[in-house]
């Protein structure tokens, strides 16, 4: 029996327990889930949405078998990665426009002219990659050891970083008002 109900086919799919009580009783029973419009759309949705939306739907079926709890476990973790993934490419980009401002610190924001606009949207545009990166990864709920230490990290980079912006935030404050 397929773990995720959309794969039955059926306008009332039977639950996992059912299935091992050979209960099909429901089966007779019309229902009102709509199987065609699902698969429809899971071959629109990316890979991710697709995760997602399979994981909704076999927790909604409340089965303790194993074999689909491991499944969902899988489901979750792919999803919790994709996330934590996300909020890496996220906080990198912000790091790189954040060390270009470095370089054109050190040049006196001279080699080549940054105006004082262009300094501030430099800031600015960090602290957004860096709140966007925070944002997304408070989605990374599920985690394992490996996805648990790998965020710890990240999270105390992302602190070390706003603290550090913000210090190069007041520089910058001072610097554009002389």
């Amino acid at each position: 029996m397929p773990f995720d109900p959309m794969w039955q086919f059926m306008s009332n799919p039977i639950d996992h327990s059912d299935f091992e009580n050979s209960d099909y009783s429901k089966l007779s029973i019309s229902g009102n889930f709509s199987y065609n419009d699902s698969i429809d759309q899971y071959f629109k949705d990316d890979d991710i949405t697709r995760l997602k939306k399979s994981t909704k739907r076999m927790l909604a079926s409340d089965s303790t078998i194993p074999l689909v709890l491991e499944w969902l476990h899988w489901n979750r973790l792919s999803v919790s990665y994709s996330d934590y993934n996300e909020a890496v490419e996220i906080y990198n980009s912000g790091v790189k426009i954040y060390d270009d401002y470095r370089i054109q610190k050190s040049k006196r924001f001279k080699t080549p002219k940054v105006s004082d606009s262009q300094i501030k949207n430099i800031i600015s545009t960090t602290e957004n990659s860096i709140r966007d990166a925070s944002e997304i990864l408070k989605k990374v709920v599920y985690r394992d050891d490996e996805l648990e230490r790998s965020y710890n990290d990240l999270c105390g980079i992302i602190s070390e970083a706003r603290s550090n912006l913000e210090k190069e935030k007041i520089f910058v404050n001072r610097y554009t008002s002389t």
